[in-house]
């Protein structure tokens, strides 16, 4: 029997929400967009998963981008450094974009809406043939909180012949809660229902927090299990990173450094024939100006069955990773919409073949506040 399973694609980017401390609030904007729209077959045992989401950020009244006390800033204008969004739950994988939003309505009122499309293609060794899948994903902000609501459809085909396309939907929730203005918690729910038996009706469960000091650093963790009860596979994932601004360049520009690492447990390893641990570990660069926002990022090590983007996007198979790399660019067309390109490459060993092969993914979103 074929056993297959598509990757759970939920485009992240999360709006932030501005907390009204010491009596001021943000008038800026962040978002982030997932640019991990993964789709991967299975075998006998499933589970999958890569990259994180925003989350809203608490500012500080004497942001360089915000504050009234600043006669260079041109206040007509505010826009964010490539970290200012911090913390966020990401990494649409993670990703942390600039932004530009208008001055006239405070962030906390403004949700974010993004529809996104995209194209799969695979190696020539690769059991996949190619794909498409499509989405979206909202951002619904208050004072203190943020709801994150995601919903997308993927259809693939296969290279053997007389072999039905897969066809999955995935639905994800989240919801944040701002303890101060240095720390948060999240948690949320991610299910997949799919024409693939083995990975119908999974549920993916998540949790974490961060912490952090403005646009200068943050740190985060995030823990998940998720459960596949028609094949009886379980597995748990730890995630952490660390931030750091690097000042700012050109044109008010800034870069953002962001560290991750991941451990992965299959706690029915020694049924499904995987390891029991698995480690990796990257590295995102993200530079942004007004209007425009660029990044590029990659990672190495091994993942199997992953769960990135704070639980947003899963790869439910047991296909093992070992490189991947993104690339991508923002734009604002006005304050309030902006379009997104980006690109993912992946190195795996496919675990239908065995063969090492590798998966390309075209992402373009467009969306506003």
């Amino acid at each position: 029997m074929k056993k297959f399973a598509i990757c759970c694609s939920i485009l992240l980017a999360p709006t932030a929400a501005m907390a009204q401390g010491n009596g001021f609030y943000s008038k800026s904007t962040s978002l982030k967009l997932a640019n991990h729209i993964q789709v991967m077959q299975d075998s006998s045992t499933i589970y999958g998963g890569h990259e994180t989401t925003a989350t809203p950020t608490w500012r500080y009244p004497n942001s360089k981008f915000l504050s009234d006390r600043d006669p260079n800033i041109n206040k007509g204008v505010y826009h964010l450094a490539a970290n200012d969004a911090e913390p966020d739950y990401q990494t649409l994988t993670s990703t942390k974009i600039s932004s530009l939003t208008s001055a006239k309505i405070p962030a906390k009122y403004k949700v974010t809406v993004i529809p996104y499309a995209g194209y799969l293609s695979y190696g020539g060794d690769s059991s996949h043939d190619s794909g498409y899948t499509t989405g979206a994903y909202i951002a619904i902000p208050s004072a203190t909180n943020l709801v994150e609501l995601g919903a997308s459809y993927s259809n693939i085909s296969y290279t053997t012949a007389g072999t039905n396309n897969l066809k999955q939907t995935d639905v994800a929730a989240a919801y944040t809660h701002y303890l101060n203005y240095q720390a948060n918690v999240r948690g949320g729910i991610h299910y997949i229902n799919s024409t693939d038996d083995s990975t119908n009706n999974g549920n993916i469960f998540f949790g974490g927090g961060k912490v952090y000091d403005g646009s200068k650093w943050h740190y985060g963790a995030e823990a998940y299990y998720s459960m596949y009860p028609n094949s009886d596979q379980h597995v748990g994932q730890v995630s952490f990173e660390s931030g750091y601004s690097m000042g700012n360049f050109y044109k008010e520009g800034s870069y953002y450094f962001t560290v991750k690492g991941n451990y992965i447990h299959p706690f029915d390893a020694t049924v499904t024939n995987l390891s029991e641990h698995y480690l990796s570990a990257g590295l995102d660069v993200a530079y942004s100006i007004p209007y425009w926002k660029t990044e590029v990022g990659g990672w190495v090590g091994r993942e199997v069955m992953a769960v990135k983007n704070a639980g947003m996007v899963v790869l439910n198979l047991p296909d093992e990773h070992n490189v991947g790399a993104h690339a991508s660019v923002q734009r604002y067309l006005t304050d309030n919409i902006f379009a997104k390109v980006s690109y993912k490459y992946d190195k795996f060993k496919d675990a239908t073949t065995t063969m090492n092969t590798k998966k390309q993914l075209g992402l373009l979103s467009v969306g506003g506040h």
